[in-house]
């Protein structure tokens, strides 16, 4: 390996370091776009909150139907909202473990 290739290597390296640092230093808890981004499938209520911060609302269902009336699917949810900027809507399953989540501003989570 050439000196060079090492040095490019090593530089690399840091600048990763350096993104990852500047990532986990600027983190802040809140219901934000990016931070209902960071909810991943497979989350506890728990780490929810931890990344969202504050209460959630009192779990609801949200029901799917098809043309005819049918059920489709049917789900829990909770919402997180921001005053005014909209709010995180996430999914969970049977087993209270996160499906998906995503960001609303302010269309359907006024109310909630």
């Amino acid at each position: 390996m050439s000196r060079n290739v090492f040095l490019w290597g090593i530089a690399l390296y840091l600048l990763t370091v350096a993104f990852l640092l500047t990532d986990w230093l600027t983190f802040a808890p809140g219901v934000t776009e990016r931070n209902c981004r960071r909810i991943r499938p497979g989350m506890t209520p728990a780490e929810v909150k931890g990344i969202l911060g504050g209460d959630a609302s009192d779990p609801f269902d949200v029901v799917t139907l098809s043309t005819r009336g049918v059920v489709i699917s049917s789900r829990r949810a909770r919402t997180w909202l921001r005053q005014e900027r909209g709010g995180c809507i996430v999914y969970f399953n049977s087993q209270d473990l996160v499906e998906s989540a995503e960001w609303d501003e302010l269309g359907r989570v006024v109310g909630f």
